[in-house]
């Protein structure tokens, strides 16, 4: 499995888990507004989605275009779908859009990877409650 295909395969766990128990929050944006995200937060995994229904600045900054000039890179404007990954520090960051386009933009292997799918497995699981407890 490719790295690229690992990454969809964790957003799509992390999508999944937050369909389970993600809520909408606000957070702030760069030039001091805010822009709602739906989130999930435990004490070791920290996830963010945005769609393009979220009001995001989808052009780079002029200081951001500056710099990359002065670094002689690219600097490309966001793609409609975004998800972050912390864990302690960000270890997924990828963006795509409905015709599949795909950017992976930052990508640090780790256990998380593992956690992150069978917590979204947990929590995606209906209860059972057809046994009576022991």
């Amino acid at each position: 499995m490719t790295r690229t295909e690992q990454a969809i395969r964790l957003r799509d766990a992390a999508l999944q888990l937050l369909g389970a128990a993600g809520s909408w929050a606000d957070i702030r944006d760069a030039d001091g507004g805010t822009v709602r995200h739906l989130e999930f937060k435990n004490a070791t995994i920290s996830v963010s989605y945005r769609t393009p229904f979220q009001k995001v600045c989808s052009e780079p900054s002029q200081y951001d275009k500056y710099m990359a000039a002065l670094l002689g890179i690219d600097v490309k404007a966001n793609l409609p779908y975004g998800l972050n990954i912390w864990v302690g520090k960000k270890v997924l960051n990828i963006e795509w859009d409905s015709q599949g386009h795909i950017e992976l933009v930052s990508f640090k292997r780790g256990p998380w990877e593992q956690d992150l799918t069978a917590l979204g497995e947990t929590l995606s699981q209906p209860a059972d409650f057809s046994r009576a407890p022991s």
